[in-house]
C-alpha cells in the first residue's frame, strides 16, 4: 500500500492552511467533537465546517488504472457532506454525497446536477460518528463503492464498468469535502482522512494522532532564539513563531525525543512528519526526518519561502528505518523525529 495523503487535523488552524490544505474560510478546528472510542483513545480534534463551507486537499496525480481509497470519519446533525473527486475541473469527476435524509449516494458530477449512479439501501443515522471507505476508479468504465463503518459489505456500489467520470481527464489530482446544511447553524465534523492507493485501508478504527517533541536528542545542530533546548522551541499548540532554531549550515540536523503513543494500536500504516519553517540566507530547502534505534531516515527535500514567510513541509515514512518494515507501537514510542537543512 501507498499511503497518499492523510491528515487527523490535529494541527491548529495555522499549520493547516500552511501544509496545503485550501480551505474556504479560515479553518476551525474542534476539540468537543472528535471521533473517540469508548476508552477514549483517538485524536484530540477534528475539523469543523459551517454552512458551504469546504477543505480540499491536494494528493499526487492518480492514474486510471490505480484504486484510491478513503477513509473518512464524520458527524452531521442535519447536514449534508459532499466528497468530490477532481473539483480542480468546472465540474468534479464524481461526488459521494452522505445527505439529510441519511442516504449515501453517488453521482457523476457534482451533487446538485450530476447522474445519479447509485443510492444506499439503508440509512447511516445522523449526528452519529460513521467511518466511511470509498473506493474510486473515475474513468469511463469504472466504479465507485463505499463502505460504512467497517462492514466488508458495501453500503452503496454502482457497480463495475461504469462511467464514473464526468471531465475529459481520467485522472484526479485533489479532494474536496464540503459541508451543506439545511440551517446555518448546522455543522459537519471531519476527522482522520486517509487517501491510498494499491493496497486496503484496515476496517478496524482508523486514527490520526500528533505526538510532539518532549526532549532534545543526540544530535541538535541548531540555535535556538532563547534557552538552550530546541525541543522547547518547537513544541507549542498552537504553533508559535515567536520562538524558533535556526540552522544556517547545509546538512546539519535536529534530532528531537518524541512523546509515546497514547495507546497501544493494533497497527501503524505511517510516520509523517511535519515541519513549520522558512528559508533564509543559502539555506532554501528541508526535509523531515525520523530516528529509529541507530538508523535514520530521510524525506525529500523540499522548497521553503522565504522572506520570514513559514511553510509546513510534509514526509511521510511508511516503514521503520531499522528494520524497513512496518512500524510498532514500540518503535514509535522510541522514535525521535526532526529535520535537516539544505
Amino acid at each position: 500500500m501507498t499511503i497518499r495523503a492523510y491528515n487527523g487535523f490535529e494541527s491548529d488552524a495555522t499549520v493547516l492552511q500552511a501544509e496545503g490544505l485550501t480551505f474556504s474560510a479560515t479553518p476551525v478546528v474542534d476539540s468537543t467533537y472528535r471521533h473517540r472510542t469508548t476508552s477514549g483513545y483517538g485524536g484530540n480534534r477534528s475539523l469543523k465546517l459551517a454552512f458551504a463551507e469546504s477543505v480540499t486537499i491536494p494528493t499526487p496525480t492518480v492514474a486510471t488504472s490505480d484504486e484510491v481509497q478513503l477513509k473518512i470519519l464524520l458527524n452531521t446533525s442535519s447536514a449534508r457532506v459532499h466528497i468530490e473527486f477532481n473539483p480542480t475541473a468546472a465540474t468534479p469527476n464524481a461526488t459521494v454525497c452522505y445527505d439529510n435524509d441519511g442516504y449515501v449516494r453517488i453521482r457523476r458530477g457534482n451533487a446538485t446536477s450530476g447522474t445519479l449512479l447509485a443510492t444506499s439501501a439503508s440509512v447511516l443515522p445522523l449526528g452519529l460518528w460513521h467511518t466511511l471507505k470509498i473506493r474510486v476508479t473515475a474513468r469511463d468504465s469504472g466504479r465507485i463503492q463505499v463502505y460504512a463503518n467497517g462492514n466488508a459489505s458495501a453500503l452503496v456500489d454502482t457497480g463495475a464498468s461504469v462511467d464514473c467520470k464526468n471531465t475529459v481527464t481520467d485522472d484526479f489530482t485533489s479532494i474536496r469535502i464540503i459541508g451543506q446544511h439545511l440551517v446555518s447553524s448546522n455543522f459537519a465534523y471531519i476527522d482522520d482522512f486517509v487517501h491510498a492507493t494499491n493496497g486496503t485501508i484496515p476496517d478496524e478504527a482508523l486514527f490520526c494522532l500528533m505526538l510532539r517533541p518532549t526532549g532534545d536528542g543526540a544530535t541538535v545542530e541548531s540555535t535556538p532564539s532563547t534557552g538552550s533546548s530546541r525541543y522547547a522551541t518547537v513544541d507549542e499548540d498552537p504553533v508559535s513563531t515567536s520562538d524558533y532554531n535556526t540552522l544556517s549550515t547545509a546538512g546539519h540536523e535536529d534530532q528531537l525525543t518524541m512523546a509515546n503513543l497514547p495507546a497501544t494500536p493494533t497497527s501503524i500504516l505511517a510516520v509523517r512528519t511535519l515541519v513549520h519553517a522558512t528559508g533564509e540566507g543559502t539555506i532554501t530547502l528541508i526535509r523531515g526526518l525520523v530516528k529509529s534505534g541507530s538508523s535514520v531516515g530521510y524525506g525529500t527535500n523540499q522548497a521553503l519561502s522565504t522572506g520570514g514567510t513559514f511553510t509546513t513541509i510534509k514526509d511521510i515514512f511508511e516503514t521503520d528505518p531499522a528494520t524497513s518494515s512496518a512500524w510498532t507501537p514500540t518503535a514509535v514510542n522510541g522514535m525521535d523525529a526532526g529535520y535537516e537543512a539544505n
